[in-house]
């Protein structure tokens, strides 16, 4: 099942979790998400999710015949004639790929698709055939493989963003509109549910705000279920905690 974001559910009520208000989940999503600011102050994202925003699980990438299978159901693709299809694996897109003419795979990129493993990413870089050749004849996916039960935070994805916005919300007030970029902090749930591996990716423009989200992360080890395959063995996922402004 293809997800965009982290499945949130509530675990062990008894836990002592402080309150927060920041997530992507039902009714306001702007709200959840942004920090409410004055006009002299910039908005301040919060987002933990896979690498990229469509992902696919390993299970139905063993059972993908063609490039639809492999990418998000409202990408709108199902009408276009392909003339070009290659799938590359990242971070060696332009060495480690395989051509195809179709949108149907063929046995090469069946077995290259194989090889990919959680937490990966892919493209599928397509052009598609026009009457009137132009750069927008190309469309590329970027795809994250997620494992078939992703890692969650104990009480939920709310609490955690909230406990992030709370925990940071002095360093943040400091900030000043328009000096404010996209951090990316990267890290990995292990199968005993501890953060390792984690490490800032991109900067907010604030080190002291990049500082205290690090040392924020950090403190939630062994706060997390880990992940676990198609047949509930625990695996690691590598996750992404966006915050600043929005960005790739």
């Amino acid at each position: 099942m293809k997800k965009y974001t982290l499945i949130v559910f509530s675990v062990l009520t008894s836990l002592s979790l402080t309150a927060f208000s920041c997530t992507n989940i039902n009714v306001s999503e702007t709200d959840n998400k942004t920090e409410r600011t004055t006009n002299d102050s910039p908005k301040f994202i919060y987002d933990i999710d896979s690498r990229f925003i469509a992902n696919i699980s390993k299970e139905e990438i063993s059972k993908a015949k063609t490039i639809i299978d492999l990418i998000p159901e409202d990408a709108g693709w199902d009408n276009f004639e392909f003339k070009q299809v290659t799938i590359r694996l990242m971070p060696d897109e332009n060495t480690n790929y395989s051509k195809g003419k179709s949108k149907i795979l063929n046995l090469e990129q069946i077995e290259l698709l194989k090889t990919v493993d959680y937490s990966a990413n892919f493209i599928v870089d397509t052009y598609i055939k026009s009457k009137y050749p132009s750069a927008h004849d190309h469309y590329p996916y970027y795809i994250t493989v997620i494992p078939e039960k992703e890692a969650n935070y104990i009480g939920g994805k709310e609490a955690l963003i909230n406990y992030l916005k709370e925990g940071c919300a002095s360093t943040i007030a400091k900030i000043e509109k328009g000096n404010l970029t996209a951090g990316k902090i990267r890290f990995t749930i292990s199968t005993s549910g501890n953060i390792k591996n984690i490490y800032l990716e991109s900067t907010s423009g604030y080190p002291t705000v990049d500082q205290k989200m690090l040392d924020l992360m950090n403190l939630n080890n062994g706060l997390w279920l880990p992940a676990t395959n198609e047949k509930g063995e625990k695996v690691e996922q590598e996750l992404v905690f966006s915050f600043g402004t929005m960005g790739c």
